[in-house]
């Protein structure tokens, strides 16, 4: 089958039914899909053919999605490129996933080992007047779509989808989250991660409607919510937080009826976040737990944060998670240690890093590198990463812990914690601070207490960073690397 194979029954039954609405403007299905086989052409014309990959960046949402089912229709793969990549992390992009083509509309003045260009508007804008190729219907086993891991370890690792399995996948996530004609979902995050294009086809296969805001930031996002009445939205925690702090500064708040829920994927929402969220937007807020290589794995809904708090989520049905030692033996419920899961889709390797594979993928289990607990009621709570501890001359933190407790004060709306050395070589640990809406990021005295009387951490050389936003991967992750850097270069 191709994942295609569901919309294009939705074309042919509800032709006239918005399918995706980009600032505003609307596509029908039926439009939609002549648009998606005008691409096609034009790939095919490229010499794009079945089993190719080609690397794309640059484009809006609507002409993303519209190249993404192009590429599928052919039985071609599509890979997100960031044109922005040093480029030495382009060209080992390019050479992991095999692309025979690159779709960039930036110019790039050192394009490396980069395939042929072609440039966006031949695909997306001019008729078709080559061969349009059929649907490829025997695409179970073809690459869907080469994603990238979150890229909060390092340079991002190239993980191959299959058709069948993103399909699959696809199906079980309908138990959970609502698709389908009744719905509109606002895709409020970047269309290159995983989360954003997994749901839209979601919608897309179900008959729903996908909407796209024009830009990311917070003004056009809260317009977007107003103009086109999605009944649900999909975003990431540094998003939400920046449509929360432009709701609070606003004299007249507007109110969002349409919205039935939010749904949150690609990091931790801290407590204030969402009580915000629910205050301002809508009361029903969900947390999406999860990693590209084996898709969501937890959920935490408005039930399960009120029976937990601290809850990452509780387990889906159909994945299997353990907690182990440093022995790898199996820990009791309850127990922090090394998290792994298995699933009935999940990646078994990444492309092109046989180390990288090893290390994440043993015995049928993915291996994420997070620590956490699983109770006997199948609820996580993450721990934080077993490389991420920091140690300040004996002093054990685990950064998780305390940025909990930064986030819990008052005048904090999110925080990031990390260590430098200074000029004489003492350990600084550096707190990163995004300051809540109309306030002062709190001073070292202040700091030093409310640690010592939340947590009993007491360590005397602090560095407090106030930050306008914290460094984010593409996938919406806290790019922890970039911290040092940043804490380094701020005054004292």
């Amino acid at each position: 089958m191709n994942l295609l194979e569901p919309v294009q029954r939705q074309v042919r039954a509800y032709p006239e039914r918005p399918a995706a609405i980009h600032d505003g403007h609307v596509l029908t299905y039926k439009e939609l899909w002549s648009r998606v086989r005008s691409a096609s052409a034009h790939l095919h014309a490229h010499g794009i053919r079945r089993g190719d990959c080609v690397a794309i960046s640059g484009l809006l949402p609507r002409g993303r999605l519209i190249l993404f089912m192009a590429l599928w229709r052919i039985g071609a793969s599509p890979i997100s490129v960031q044109a922005i990549l040093p480029r030495a992390q382009r060209d080992a992009l390019f050479a992991q996933s095999k692309a025979v083509a690159w779709v960039a509309r930036e110019v790039v003045e050192e394009e490396g080992n980069a395939p042929r260009r072609i440039a966006p508007d031949d695909l997306l804008t001019s008729p078709a007047e080559g061969e349009v190729p059929p649907l490829d219907h025997e695409a179970d086993n073809l690459v869907w779509r080469i994603a990238l891991s979150s890229g909060t370890t390092g340079t991002p690792k190239c993980i191959p989808w299959t058709h069948a399995s993103a399909a699959h996948m696809q199906r079980l996530l309908t138990n959970i989250f609502p698709a389908g004609p009744r719905e509109r979902l606002a895709i409020v995050v970047d269309l290159n991660i995983g989360l954003a294009i997994g749901h839209s086809m979601q919608q897309l296969q179900a008959g729903g409607t996908v909407i796209f805001p024009k830009t990311l930031d917070a003004v056009d996002v809260s317009a977007c919510m107003q103009q086109d009445a999605p009944t649900r939205v999909l975003t990431t925690p540094s998003i939400a937080s920046a449509l929360a702090a432009h709701l609070v500064a606003l004299p007249d708040k507007p109110a969002f009826p349409s919205v039935l829920s939010i749904q949150i994927g690609g990091g931790v929402l801290v407590p204030k976040l969402r009580a915000r969220l629910e205050r301002l937007v809508c009361p029903n807020v969900t947390v999406i737990y999860g990693s590209t290589e084996i898709g969501t794995t937890a959920v935490c809904d408005p039930a399960t944060f009120l029976e937990q708090p601290a809850a990452t989520g509780r387990i889906i049905p159909w994945v299997q998670a353990q907690a182990l030692d440093e022995t790898g033996a199996v820990l009791p419920p309850g127990q922090i240690g090394a998290l792994r899961f298995r699933g009935p889709d999940m990646a078994t390797h990444y492309l092109g890093n046989p180390q990288a594979s090893a290390a994440a993928f043993r015995d049928g289990w993915y291996y994420p590198g997070d620590k956490g607990s699983i109770d006997s009621n199948g609820v996580l709570v993450l721990g934080g990463r077993t490389d991420d501890v920091l140690n300040l001359s004996g002093l054990k933190l685990d950064p998780l812990v305390v940025e909990a407790v930064l986030d819990s004060h008052e005048a904090v709306a999110e925080s990031a914690i990390t260590t430098y050395r200074d000029a004489v070589g003492a350990d600084v640990l550096a707190l990163l601070l995004v300051p809540a809406p109309g306030q002062q990021a709190p001073d070292v005295a202040t700091l030093r207490k409310h640690l010592k009387a939340q947590a009993g951490i007491h360590y005397p050389l602090i560095h407090v960073v106030p930050v306008a936003q914290l460094p984010r991967t593409p996938a919406g992750k806290l790019a922890r690397a970039e911290l040092p850097a940043i804490a380094k270069a701020a005054p004292l």
